[in-house]
């Protein structure tokens, strides 16, 4: 029997990627043979995986599909992965439902990997590469929860008589009417939630469900964030000692204070006579004060300030600090990272942040390919927060300051710790001038970094949307799209916008767009199109359509009154003529129309 194509799973593995090099006086570049062995023994995974799938296949295809899934087998290399150490699970429970001939080397070939896995990173701890060395031990436990050097390694404490579990974390989530008057805001005693984990401490007047949702999802962030910028709060000799076995890492006394409201109303009421502009805000932090400021409400956009400021908050408060470190210099580069970490998505046993999908990234890729907006690096850089906060399109640029992050932290040849080294240098002052540029090598400039930036902006394979990030926009400007590559989409059911400007859309390349549920906005700028492409435009549920300066012809557009959805269609400067609107408008007269149309056919 022919297997399917998802056994051959070598697709862009994350661990292929090799960062770039950095100044020698700096910080120490991840060594070529931890890059190539990592690969090494995700290639001998995979196979093993793979023969276990061949034989799995016939008897059960379902659970050989969920194998690729639950051992990312697939990865994205324009994303960053962070596994999260979990508590009392036993490797062996997710594969109970395999018959043993079939568990038992499958558990072998997850516990090979690990091991391998394990000896990888302790070899590149050694080379001073803490970060790196870090997130692998970490990952180690994602496929081999009962690895107890590792345990060892990340201080993780042995509990049970009976039976083998791990304590990560000794602090619980505490929750509990605050029994004395809130001073810092004039909350009387019993009307406000107080919740410590182990490293918040948020006084909220939301419900307690409320507090309690947001105080999980800070300690998360958290400890992703810990995991990204390990070298940024503590030192790769500290690593080698929990190697070691000389020291254990240490449990932080430090809480970070949040204020949570229960709606918006209450978050400007309370704040507005202290902090000015603050009812534009959906989330603040105050560098000054060293608290947090945030509201409940669904809107997932809200929940991405929640990790922006908190971002904002770790760098400031987990080292000592100056006040105001992007004061004078690359504010773009220190809100860019606080949207970075907006696109955190948390898949249960691991988090993923960046990638082609991610939000902000949309909203660059529009700016930079399709509007040709930029301002330079080079000035950017060298604004004070004033003059940042001061240019006439500031969206705009917060849009490429993110943009240009994204590529920082996921362009496939930036080691991530060199954005450590620089968030430490400005955040405790002692930045210099031309460390930023010392730090992405010898090579490096403002212009190489905008040029690669620019090739970034072009995803190399729609294939690893995320579906689970729950996207409600995409921006797909000038790509190539094959017949089959939108169909990633379908799972998301509708979209606020999807932009495919300067695309060829000939042939069924948007026939996956049928199966949404609705689009808000669908921009067909500059597309090429055909007879089959109109036709299919006429069943997708999409209420506004812009497509000028596309190739629809008169003939075209009669195909599109048959649309039940559209409501606003652009044609500007398309082939369309005066007649052709009319024949538009004896089907469907209630769209409203856009265009620059002479009234004649000349």
């Amino acid at each position: 029997m022919v297997k399917p194509d998802f056994f051959l799973i070598a697709l862009f593995i994350v661990l292929l990627t090799v960062p770039n090099s950095i100044d020698a006086q700096s910080r120490p570049e991840p060594s070529e043979s931890f890059w190539a062995a990592k690969s090494v023994a995700q290639r001998e995974f995979d196979k093993a995986i793979r023969a276990i799938q061949s034989k799995l296949f016939d008897v059960d295809p379902e659970t050989t599909v969920r194998l690729d899934r639950q051992l990312l087998t697939k990865r994205d290399p324009r994303r960053t992965y962070i596994f999260l150490p979990p508590e009392n699970k036993l490797a062996a429970d997710r594969f109970n439902n395999l018959k043993p001939e079939l568990k038992r080397p499958l558990i072998r070939a997850i516990e090979k990997h690990a091991n391998k896995l394990f000896e990888i990173a302790s070899r590149e701890a050694q080379t001073g590469n803490a970060t790196w060395a870090l997130q692998t031990f970490n990952e180690v436990l994602f496929y081999w929860p009962d690895h107890e050097k590792t345990r060892q390694v990340l201080g993780h404490r042995l509990i049970g008589e009976d039976e083998k579990q791990w304590r990560v974390k000794p602090d619980r989530l505490k929750i509990r009417r605050r029994a004395t008057d809130n001073k810092r805001f004039n909350w009387p005693e019993k009307t406000y939630w107080l919740a410590t984990t182990e490293s918040f401490q948020i006084a909220s007047r939301a419900s307690e469900e409320q507090t309690k949702e947001l105080a999980r999802n800070l300690e998360r962030w958290k400890d992703v964030w810990r995991q990204i910028f390990f070298e940024y709060y503590n030192t790769s000799k500290n690593l080698n000692r929990w190697i070691e076995g000389s020291s254990k890492p240490a449990k932080s006394r430090r809480k970070f204070d949040v204020y949570f409201f229960g709606d918006r109303n209450q978050y400007v009421e309370t704040l507005k006579s202290e902090i000015p502009g603050i009812e534009a805000s959906t989330g603040y932090y105050s560098d000054t004060k060293r608290e947090s400021y945030f509201f409940y409400d669904d809107d997932p956009h809200i929940r991405d300030t929640w990790k922006h400021e908190m971002t904002h908050q770790l760098f400031q408060e987990s080292i000592r600090t100056i006040v105001g470190p992007f004061d004078h210099e690359f504010l773009w580069l220190g809100e860019g990272i606080a949207m970075y970490f907006e696109s955190m998505v948390d898949h249960g046993d691991y988090f993923t942040v960046g990638g082609f999908d991610a939000r902000r990234l949309q909203y660059a890729r529009m700016r930079r390919l399709k509007e040709q907006y930029r301002v330079s690096l080079e000035e950017l850089s060298s604004m004070s927060r004033d003059e940042f906060q001061s240019l006439p399109e500031i969206a705009k640029v917060y849009s490429q300051s993110a943009g240009v992050t994204h590529y920082l932290m996921n362009g496939g040849r930036t080691n991530q710790s060199q954005l450590a080294a620089f968030f430490k240098l400005i955040y405790t002052g002692k930045l210099k001038r031309g460390q930023f540029l010392e730090l992405h090598g010898e090579s490096a400039s403002f212009n190489s970094i905008e040029y690669n930036y620019h090739q970034f902006l072009t995803p190399p394979n729609i294939l690893f949307f995320d579906s689970a990030a729950n996207h409600r926009e995409l921006a797909l400007i000038n790509q190539k799209i094959g017949l089959d590559e939108l169909k990633p989409l379908i799972p998301n059911d509708k979209f606020d916008w999807i932009d495919l400007s300067a695309c060829d859309l000939r042939k069924a390349r948007l026939k996956p767009l049928v199966s949404l549920k609705c689009i808000g906005q669908l921009f067909l700028t500059g597309c090429i199109l055909d007879s089959e492409s109109v036709k299919i435009l006429a069943d997708i549920p999409v209420t506004e359509l812009d497509l000028s300066g596309s190739s629809l012809t008169n003939e075209q557009l009669a195909m599109l009154g048959k649309s039940k959805s559209i409501q606003t269609l652009n044609v500007a400067g398309t082939k369309v003529t005066i007649s052709g609107l009319k024949t538009l408008a004896t089907s469907r007269a209630d769209i409203k129309l856009l265009s620059n149309i002479e009234n004649s056919d000349n």
